[in-house]
């Protein structure tokens, strides 16, 4: 009796999806062409490169990244710790961020979401528009704090990520880039602190 009652949900589960209109299998084809220009992301990275703070100033910042696809390739992780020497080359290095950043497809509306879970803030979502060498993104700071622009740029087996924000959309200020080579290439071959964080 109990097996045929388990057997009785399952099925008016099952009914309730397919008459709710969720779709019963995901469109792969869709889902693989929307994903497809992350993949020249996927592998271990290194980066060096700089970010304004303080304000006005620009500090040199290294970073490690990680990414891959989940689930099947249902899902694009990356994810990243970064370090700085705030306030100049002289001054000592510290934790600034970790991050695991995650694009997946949604089927209703048809194109990639992406949320970004952070240490210190959370979690947010974010708007991605994706094209075959570059893969933009925009968040939202919890909180009203203004919105931050992300644009990852990649060539043959490089990629540099540059970072703008803004108070309210309109003017857009860059506040970071980072370039990116194969952490098995930097570790062969490492790269000294440069003596401008802007070079």
């Amino acid at each position: 009796m109990r097996h045929a009652r388990w057997l009785a949900i399952i099925g008016l589960s099952l009914l309730a999806t397919t008459v709710s209109g969720q779709p019963t299998a995901p469109d792969e084809a869709a889902r693989a062409q929307a994903l497809a220009p992350l993949k020249s992301f996927v592998g271990q990275w290194q980066g060096e490169g700089w970010i304004a703070y303080p304000p006005g100033e620009r500090s040199p910042i290294r970073t490690a990244v990680t990414a891959a696809f989940h689930g099947g390739g249902a899902f694009f992780v990356l994810e990243e710790q970064a370090w700085g020497r705030l306030g100049g080359a002289d001054a000592p290095e510290t934790p600034l961020h970790t991050a695991m950043t995650v694009y997946h497809y949604d089927p209703h509306t048809r194109s990639l979401g992406v949320r970004m879970y952070e240490v210190s803030v959370g979690a947010v979502d974010g708007v991605v528009l994706a094209t075959t060498d570059m893969v933009t993104l925009v968040f939202v700071a919890p909180g009203g704090g203004g919105r931050f622009r992300l644009t990852m740029m990649s060539a043959a087996d490089t990629w540099a990520m540059f970072g703008h924000e803004s108070a309210d959309g309109s003017v857009w200020t860059q506040n970071l880039e980072v370039r990116y080579r194969r952490a098995e290439e930097a570790e062969d071959t490492p790269s000294p602190q440069p003596d401008s964080p802007g070079e």
